[in-house]
């Protein structure tokens, strides 16, 4: 049975147009997804083991010995989340034993336990140094959140996004919200992302241009993060010099350059 649901689901996927605009999901920033999970934690995998077998959704289940709780409550410092183990599109959540996993969760609406929000958005296996910077965001983003002033409150998550994407670890979190919004909106905001695009001063618009100037060729050559940094500077300013920065980064053979760096 759980066969014959997965194969249909991938045959809706690649034949039914509308499913194109649901799968896969739309990206979660993470300023997206620690406003619209219930809990988040650091948390080790100790184990992996089958879920639910009559919920492809819920057909693997980890067990996750929590570090720290960076929102929300729980009495346990061991959970269970449910996750599919079986699916791959849109990409689930994965966990793997062993790892150290930051994860965004909200409870079952049955059978107790948790699930990871936004799928695969809402678990985030990294390197010691990688959870150091995320972290230190998490930490900005929550005295951020609770400024009354709404127009102070946009101005200082315009700043954090870019200091977001000046780290390679936390870049496109920052330029996601950035270069937004895209068709996903926050559940808990219940209102269309704000365009944080118009809060950028002259300063970050520099320090956006620093990150062009530092890239590096891509596996297939112009890194996708640089094509975006390229977007948001070409929609926010009209300096010529930044302009003629941006142009200069567009006409480059990145495959090109990805070959002199190879040979270096």
């Amino acid at each position: 049975m759980r066969n014959r649901s997965i194969a249909f689901f991938l045959l809706a996927t690649l034949f039914t147009p509308n499913w194109s605009y649901a799968y896969p999901i739309p990206p979660r920033s993470l300023r997206q997804l620690y406003i619209d999970s219930e809990l988040v934690v650091v948390a080790d995998v100790k184990k992996t083991e089958a879920g639910d077998r009559e919920d492809d959704w819920s057909s693997g289940k980890a067990t996750l010995q929590i570090s720290s709780c960076l929102k929300g409550k729980t009495k346990n410092k061991s959970i269970v989340v449910y996750y599919a183990a079986g699916v791959f599109c849109p990409a689930p959540a994965r966990y793997e034993t062993g790892e150290t996993v930051l994860a965004f969760l909200k409870s079952r609406e049955k059978g107790g336990g948790y699930r990871t929000y936004a799928l695969s958005y809402g678990a985030k296996a990294l390197t010691k140094s990688e959870l150091g910077f995320y972290l230190a965001r998490i930490k900005e983003l929550k005295n951020i959140l609770v400024i009354k002033d709404e127009g102070e409150r946009l101005k200082e998550t315009t700043a954090w996004l870019v200091k977001c994407a000046e780290n390679e670890a936390t870049r496109q979190e920052g330029l996601l919200d950035l270069d937004g919004p895209s068709r996903y909106y926050s559940t808990k905001e219940k209102k269309p992302e704000p365009k944080f695009l118009k809060y950028l001063n002259e300063d970050q618009k520099n320090r956006l241009v620093a990150i062009l100037e530092s890239a590096k060729p891509g596996k297939d050559g112009m890194p996708y993060d640089i094509l975006t940094v390229m977007s948001i500077l070409s929609k926010t300013t009209e300096d010529e010099e930044l302009l003629r920065i941006v142009e200069r980064y567009r006409k480059i053979d990145w495959k090109d350059k990805k070959k002199e760096e190879k040979q270096k």
